[in-house]
C-alpha cells in the first residue's frame, strides 16, 4: 500500500497571534484605526482562508485550480461577517473558543 501525501497546499494558515486577542484590539480601537486593524486581520488570515476555500472545493467536487479564488472569496466574506457580528456583540467572540474552526463550520 502506496501512501500518498495530501496534495493541499501549505498557504500559511498558522496565526502569529491569538485571534480572540486580534478581535479585542480591534473593538478597542476606533476611526481609521480601526479599519486598519480590520484589514490586517483579513490581510493575515488569507492563508487560512484559502486553506479553507481548497477543502471546500474538494468538498463539493469543484477542481481547486479552477475555483479556488471563488471559494476563498465566499471564505474571507463569511470571515468579515462573523469579526463584524462579534465587534457588534462582545459576548458573542467570548462563546467561541476556537473562531478558525467557527469559520470553517459557517463556510
Amino acid at each position: 500500500m502506496v501512501v500518498l501525501e495530501s496534495p493541499m497546499p501549505r498557504l500559511g494558515g498558522v496565526m502569529s497571534e491569538n485571534t480572540h486577542d486580534a478581535i479585542r484590539a480591534i473593538s478597542a480601537a476606533s476611526g481609521r484605526a480601526r479599519d486598519n486593524l480590520i484589514h490586517e486581520f483579513m490581510r493575515a488570515r488569507m492563508g487560512l482562508f484559502k486553506q479553507i476555500a481548497w477543502g471546500l472545493c474538494r468538498r463539493f467536487g469543484h477542481s481547486p485550480d479552477q475555483h479556488l479564488e471563488d471559494f476563498a472569496s465566499i471564505v474571507s466574506m463569511t470571515a468579515l461577517k462573523m469579526l463584524t457580528e462579534e465587534l457588534e456583540d462582545d459576548a458573542l467572540l467570548e462563546r467561541i473558543e476556537n473562531w478558525e474552526g467557527m469559520l470553517r463550520v459557517q463556510s
